[in-house]
């Protein structure tokens, strides 16, 4: 950032201080379509430029332009180390096999009940699935 102002004509020390400014509230400004650099530059002549260079720097191209060089690699970053997590999860969860069912003490699978609950030892199933509570409108 810093050398692109100083290239348009910003001083070096102007420039340096906006360039070393947290880029938070200069992104959230950019998604929301608003170009922070004249609040930044403050006017023409505390930034050291023209007219015709403050004009330039506060339109509406130079701040995205300034941006779109160091957000497109992080981007593409972030989409491939998910496209690696979906593709690691999808494999263990390809690994991990069939549905796993649990086996009684005599090899046969254990029974169970409504909702997955165990059943007694009377053969009677471990409760009635909860009542869902009452929605009440806040």
């Amino acid at each position: 950032m810093s050398a692109a102002l100083r290239s348009n004509g910003v001083a070096p020390v102007k420039a340096q201080q906006i360039a070393s400014a947290p880029p938070v509230g200069s992104l959230f400004s950019a998604f929301l379509g608003y170009n922070p650099m004249q609040k930044l530059l403050g006017s023409p002549a505390q930034a050291g430029v023209s007219q015709a260079q403050f004009q330039q720097i506060t339109g509406k191209t130079f701040f995205p332009h300034l941006i779109a060089d160091p957000f497109l690699p992080g981007l593409r970053i972030a989409f491939v180390a998910s496209l690696i997590m979906c593709l690691v999860a999808g494999a263990a969860s390809w690994l991990r096999g069939g549905r796993y069912v649990a086996e009684a003490s005599d090899g046969e699978p254990a029974p169970v009940g409504p909702y997955g609950a165990p059943l007694e030892a009377d053969g009677e199933h471990g409760g009635e699935a909860p009542e869902p509570e009452e929605w009440v409108p806040a």
